[in-house]
């Protein structure tokens, strides 16, 4: 680092720039860092920001916040501008801490300023070549926007079994959402766990779901549908899933049919 620091002992002012190469950290290797640094009780700022993984990829970024005291809170300005390009995906993993079995290849595009409780912009994030818990996936795509009271977003996701779609409104100060699911066309013998243990296993599934409420209480109602399922020679027919969610209790009610005889659970 190198910089200098004017103000006083309790409110020092400190400029510069970072700069770091071949490091580790979280369990991720990094092959360059470089910033410049801006900071003071009521502020802190990171200029011209490239960040550049070990393996491939690149992040660039200008971002910037108001704080009080050295704390931010949710209502501090904020402002991001971020490109990245060609993240692996299991470095993004590793480095929130998590341990999920993930991998592909991720590039980014986000511009938002505003406050936590009031985001404004818009971005967008895709990811291609995925393969999640040993299922391939072939892209997702989000973009959202935000307008202060209220960010949305859409949410693409192909498979080679089929395709998913969703649609998600989120209000940041109420902590409420609203969202919509539509999954079609999923073919199970195309599902990685049913190829894996070689299940004799044929049928289109489509699922419709959809939820309403707060963070701390949320609702969802969901059908699962499956007109016929072949499986190991024995035909099950017109699979009826409804599930729903509300007051923190979650029920489901299943029906189908087998060899002429309804099931109901």
């Amino acid at each position: 680092f190198q910089g200098r620091v004017r103000g006083s002992a309790s409110a020092p002012h400190l400029t510069g720039q970072l700069t770091a190469s071949n490091f580790k950290f979280n369990g991720t290797e990094w092959r360059v860092l470089k910033t410049n640094v801006d900071a003071s009780p009521s502020m802190a700022s990171l200029q011209h920001a490239d960040l550049e993984p070990a393996s491939h990829g690149k992040i660039t970024f200008d971002a910037s916040a108001g704080l009080h005291q050295w704390s931010f809170t949710e209502n501090s300005p904020l402002q991001v501008d971020l490109d990245a390009a060609q993240l692996p995906v299991q470095d993004l993993v590793k480095l929130s801490g998590q341990q999920v079995p993930v991998t592909g290849t991720l590039t980014a595009n986000i511009k938002v300023h505003g406050t936590e409780q009031s985001p404004v912009g818009q971005g967008k994030v895709s990811i291609t070549h995925i393969t999640a818990y040993e299922q391939p996936v072939t892209s997702a795509t989000l973009n959202f926007a935000g307008a202060g009271d209220e960010v949305h977003g859409d949410l693409g996701v192909e498979l080679p079994a089929g395709d998913v779609k969703s649609k998600v409104s989120i209000r940041p100060r109420q902590k409420s959402y609203n969202a919509q699911l539509t999954a079609s066309g999923i073919r199970l013998d195309q599902l990685q766990a049913v190829k894996a243990k070689n299940i004799d296993l044929r049928g289109v599934a489509s699922l419709q779901a959809q939820g309403a409420g707060t963070f701390d209480n949320p609702q969802v109602e969901a059908t699962l549908q499956i007109p016929q399922i072949d499986i190991q020679n024995q035909k099950i027919a017109q699979v009826n899933l409804q599930m729903n969610v509300a007051n923190h209790l979650a029920t489901a009610d299943l029906t189908s049919s087998a060899v002429g005889t309804n099931i109901d659970r």
